[in-house]
């Protein structure tokens, strides 16, 4: 067997061009649209390691809206926005203990407006300055809410007393 394949409409001027299919056995299977010898519009690829990207493409980078689905720790997956093979834009994260981000990223990183969900429903809603908590913000758990603010993950003096974790599950609040 071949240890690279591709099966599909045109090869032009030796370069992947049009609908295919390429296997390769480091590089996993892609399935979809290629221009110049990049991936380029809608394709799927699986992984050789398990994960999966299915979306759109630019220049072989994940671009537009696509789904990454990770089969190893930490996160689980993520269906949203990228740019240049990073995280930008609206998108949903799930992380392997079940908990949530849903908001605004920026290379990689949260950025701007969203919601943080432990999994056990402590929900941190506010504002993300390049993957930092900032500014103020509502902590909910249960049908308890309190309003705080927040700076690079930390409480301001004078706020009542809890830890604004970076990690999932989120808070351990003693409010």
């Amino acid at each position: 067997m071949l240890a690279r394949s591709l099966a599909g409409s045109v090869v032009r001027f030796l370069q992947r061009h049009g609908y295919g299919v390429f296997y390769s056995r480091t590089e996993g299977i892609y399935e979809g649209f290629w221009a110049n010898d990049s991936k380029e519009g809608y394709g799927k690829q699986r992984y050789a390691t398990g994960n999966i990207y299915e979306g759109n493409w630019k220049r072989g980078y994940y671009h537009g809206r696509g789904t990454f689905v990770s089969c190893h720790g930490g996160m689980q997956s993520y269906d949203g926005q990228w740019e240049s093979g990073k995280l930008n834009g609206k998108g949903t994260v799930v992380f392997s203990t079940g908990a949530r981000f849903d908001g605004n990223f920026k290379e990689d990183q949260a950025h701007g407006v969203g919601v943080q969900t432990s999994i056990n429903s402590v929900n941190f809603e506010g504002k993300w300055t390049d993957g930092q908590k900032e500014g103020r913000c509502t902590i909910a758990i249960g049908p308890s809410k309190h309003t705080s603010n927040v700076k690079g993950n930390v409480m301001e003096e004078g706020e009542r007393s809890f830890l604004v974790s970076p990690e999932l599950p989120l808070f351990y609040c003693d409010l």
